[in-house]
């Protein structure tokens, strides 16, 4: 009895193992899309949708918004049939710092 309890454990805890990579997977690829809206952002558009696809799957859907003060980031990962969420804002001045986007242009991206 105690062998049968010992391999239903050690199942779950593999099925769980599996799970959690899955889900590790699909958070770099919303961490993807994060990377290319910051790296992507528009002069003249208020917002962005961006897919990733890569091989034929897609990785990531984006969504990027200019605010007044910053942008705001969606982007949703996929890994086969997980999905996460994740939602980024930085202000003009963090993203000028991390070189994002250029001092000099922070006037014309506000916009």
């Amino acid at each position: 009895m105690k062998i049968i309890f010992f391999l239903l454990i050690s199942f779950t805890i593999a099925a769980q193992q599996q799970f959690d990579a899955k889900i590790d997977s699909a958070f770099a690829n919303a961490k993807k899309g994060v990377q290319w809206s910051f790296s992507h952002i528009p002069d003249s558009k208020k917002t962005l949708n961006h897919d990733l696809i890569v091989g034929d799957k897609l990785v990531s859907s984006t969504k990027l918004y200019k605010e007044y003060t910053g942008v705001k980031v969606v982007s949703e990962g996929y890994f086969e049939s997980i999905s996460v969420s994740i939602t980024v804002y930085k202000s003009y001045s963090n993203l000028v710092s991390e070189g994002y986007i250029r001092k000099a242009d922070l006037e014309f991206i506000k916009r």
